[in-house]
């Protein structure tokens, strides 16, 4: 050891060059601080914050590995052998991250959904779906989730109503429609009559204006919605070879959710879809073999089988959850 340092009055200890350690410090508040005497920088080791508050007036009280605070940053990590970087606690910003794959990777270990941030040409690259969350409007122990569509390709889209005068009308579309809509290739228009049956059709489309017409001369109201293919992203790949496995998140959380609320079940899809069975007349048994096939030739995760990412914690690949306390085991220790 090169040397032992102790306050006799107190309980902070730091021994120096001991063992295979540099520096092994100990203390009931906190094992190390450092501080910027002619700045606001400073930085907490293994610190126990027990009281205090934000300027939001939340609880930051509890066991921090590392806290710290600056005039310009809360923290900066760097990869000394790669391109990753990111600044912590930035101003406006919580973090900023960078790197030559990726801004930023997040895995849920228990579902095993993760995503990519700002890698290659994607703002979100996920094996989760993309959702909204807000408050139930009747329903105080309730929230609605609704999830963004999703297909082959990258689209845009705009909408409206407008009316047939002596059987014609052009409609201008949305200003920035055009702006961000390939204008050769991709374009299909939806129309839907309102008030009552009218033969509808498109005589010309374009990213800036659509021309509908009826058969028959008719005049009647019309819905219309316009799909497009964002420009600069028809050519991105839709089959890719794999790099890591993608498999669909594991569904416990909701299939435990519908045991505590069963209630809240029929607002999925799939039993939507089943009572719009029933409501036109449907009386075969709904036979779900082949969803089934799909799902599992896709396979969904499970946490007590699947392998998760390497822990930085141990030396091994994560398996799964040490029982249920939300600790991670390495994979030779689960066996």
């Amino acid at each position: 050891m090169g040397g032992r340092f102790s306050d006799i009055d107190d309980s902070g200890v730091a021994l120096l060059a001991a063992g295979d350690h540099g520096i092994d410090a100990r203390g009931n508040e906190w094992a190390g601080k450092f501080s910027q005497p002619e700045g606001r920088a400073f930085a907490y080791l293994a610190y126990d914050r027990d009281s205090g508050t934000d300027s939001g007036g939340t609880s930051n009280a509890g066991d921090y590995g590392v806290y710290a605070a600056g005039d310009d940053f809360g923290g900066y990590f760097e990869s000394v052998f790669d391109s990753g970087y990111a600044y912590v606690g930035t101003p406006s910003y919580g973090i900023k991250a960078y790197g030559a794959a990726t801004g930023g990777r997040f895995h849920d270990t228990d579902s095993s959904a993760q995503a990519y941030i700002a890698y290659d040409t994607y703002k979100l690259y996920s094996t989760g779906d993309v959702a909204f969350v807000q408050n139930h409007p009747y329903d105080q122990t309730a929230i609605i989730v609704y999830a963004a569509p999703e297909g082959d390709e990258v689209a845009t889209y705009t909408r409206g109503s407008s009316r047939l005068i002596h059987g014609a009308a052009k409609v201008t579309l949305g200003e920035t429609f055009k702006w961000v809509t390939n204008p050769d290739i991709g374009l299909t228009v939806h129309l839907t009559p309102v008030g009552g049956a009218c033969t509808l059709y498109v005589a010309d489309k374009g990213t800036d204006e659509i021309t509908v017409r009826s058969s028959d001369g008719a005049d009647c109201a019309f819905d219309f919605l316009v799909y497009g293919l964002r420009i600069g992203f028809e050519e991105q790949s839709v089959v890719q070879e794999k790099d890591w496995e993608a498999y669909i998140p594991s569904m416990a959380s909701h299939r435990k959710l519908y045991q505590l609320r069963p209630d809240l079940r029929r607002y999925n899809s799939l039993e939507r879809f089943k009572e719009m069975r029933r409501a036109a007349g449907e009386k075969q048994a709904l036979d779900l073999s082949r969803s089934r096939a799909l799902r599992d030739a896709i396979i969904e995760f499970d946490p007590a089988v699947h392998e998760l990412p390497w822990s930085p914690r141990g030396q091994g690949t994560v398996r799964r959850m040490d029982g249920g306390d939300g600790h991670l085991q390495r994979a030779e220790d689960i066996g």
